[in-house]
């Protein structure tokens, strides 16, 4: 129940002006109903109560990732890394923000990083492979697909990039 939980974090922070942790968890809530605006400026306000909390530049980040704003997402997403450098999902979203901004080479080395710390991360493999073959990189993109296979033998869009390859 979100809309539940906005009413009982905004009370919160009517008693509380300066609880942190409300605005976090009300911009969560907000963010899970869609409303990414209201989200971002709750994620703006915990951000300024408590700075230095890499998650919170994260899902503010998130949010303007669904609100299509890709450059303020990026931007989001870089301080989440500079606070917060193995948290794997920070930079594959921030990979998916440049590849949404045509920066596919800066987006193939975010997408490396994720499978360096997590070499199990099936989207990353795809995204990066989908990038080489639009590059042009058709073995290393063959490599990519390859390996998202052996995590993921399910997905057919997988399949379907590899035959395009070989067209």
């Amino acid at each position: 129940d979100y809309k539940g939980a906005i009413e009982e974090f905004s009370k919160a922070i009517k008693l509380k002006p300066n609880y942190e942790e409300a605005y976090y968890n009300r911009g969560m809530s907000k963010a899970k109903l869609k409303n990414y605006n209201s989200a971002i400026e709750d994620f703006t306000k915990s951000i300024e109560l408590k700075p230095g909390y890499a998650v919170t530049h994260y899902r503010r980040g998130l949010a303007k990732y669904c609100l299509n704003d890709f450059s303020g997402a990026l931007d989001d997403f870089n301080i989440a890394i500079s606070l917060n450098p193995l948290y794997t999902e920070i930079y594959y979203n921030r990979g998916c923000s440049k590849l949404k901004l045509s920066k596919l080479i800066e987006a193939v080395k975010d997408f490396t990083k994720v499978i360096e710390l997590n070499p199990k991360h099936f989207a990353s493999y795809f995204k990066r492979g989908t990038i080489y073959a639009n590059l042009d990189s058709f073995n290393q993109a063959m490599d990519d697909f390859d390996f998202a296979i052996i995590i993921n033998p399910e997905n057919p869009r997988t399949y379907f990039n590899r035959a395009l390859i070989k067209l």
